[in-house]
């Protein structure tokens, strides 16, 4: 079982996404960081993690985050099965969507390949809100042919 949450340990204004394996037994998996694997750590708040099964023993971790200062963005990540992160995705995460307004309401599943499948709501609009969606694959690429910020559902 893998756990993902928001954490507060680097100090008051730097929320964090951790992610963690708890084996079967229900002890923490030794191959991970004791106090869980530190996914992203950009500046400004992160929230909202969710967490699929990569199918490789990892999982991919996608996220509300606040780095921009402005709105809430989707970021994603690859934690391996060693409890590392993925060095072939950039540090801090995946921007997977980065629109202008807030996107929010982050739902995910994976795509049977070892990503993922991301869904938001998105003011990118204004005060309406829309619902994109995005893919993000094993290589920590965007899926090649969807558009930037992700299809309008």
């Amino acid at each position: 079982m893998f756990l993902v949450w928001r954490d507060a340990r680097g100090g008051a204004g730097s929320d964090d996404i951790y992610a963690q394996h708890v084996l079967a037994s229900g002890e923490v998996d030794p191959a991970w960081p004791a106090n869980g694997c530190l996914v992203c750590n950009a500046t400004g708040f992160q929230d909202g993690p969710l967490g699929v099964a990569d199918g490789a023993g990892g999982l991919v971790v996608a996220w509300l985050d606040f780095r921009s200062g402005t709105s809430y963005d989707i970021y994603a990540h690859h934690v391996l099965a060693s409890g590392a992160l993925d060095p072939a995705w950039p540090a801090n995460g995946r921007a997977v969507c980065t629109a202008t307004g807030d996107q929010l309401g982050l739902v995910m599943g994976s795509d049977g390949a070892g990503g993922a499948v991301l869904a938001w709501q998105d003011l990118r609009g204004g005060a309406t809100e829309d619902v994109y969606a995005h893919r993000v694959l094993a290589s920590g690429a965007l899926a090649p042919g969807w558009p930037a910020n992700g299809y309008a559902v």
